[in-house]
């Protein structure tokens, strides 16, 4: 999986917006640069019970990178607003796909 991502970002990784955990944030966290930021979302790959624990904790001191949850309903006023952009977007008058 890093080599995937080596692969889809040479030049590494600045931000990641993090849903899965596990291994999926393992290999974000190889491929990230110093001074990098993750938003933590979701742990996804924990929901049934999995571990989640990082292995590449080294990653965090060396990158010297910096970890915040996000929690979406921090933001409860976004909601509506973002609601009507995406309903803009997304649903245009006589469209059946929902797809712009």
């Amino acid at each position: 999986m890093v080599r995937a991502l080596r692969t889809a970002a040479p030049q590494g990784v600045d931000a990641l917006f993090e849903n899965v955990g596990g291994v999926c944030l393992d290999a974000a966290l190889a491929c990230m640069n110093p001074f990098g930021r993750v938003a933590l979302c979701g742990l996804i790959a924990g929901y049934n019970g999995e571990d989640i624990a990082l292995q590449n904790v080294r990653a965090l001191l060396v990158m010297r990178l910096t970890i915040r949850g996000f929690i979406v309903s921090d933001h409860m006023d976004a909601w509506p607003p973002a609601l009507a952009e995406l309903a803009a977007a997304w649903l245009p008058a006589g469209s059946s796909t929902g797809r712009p």
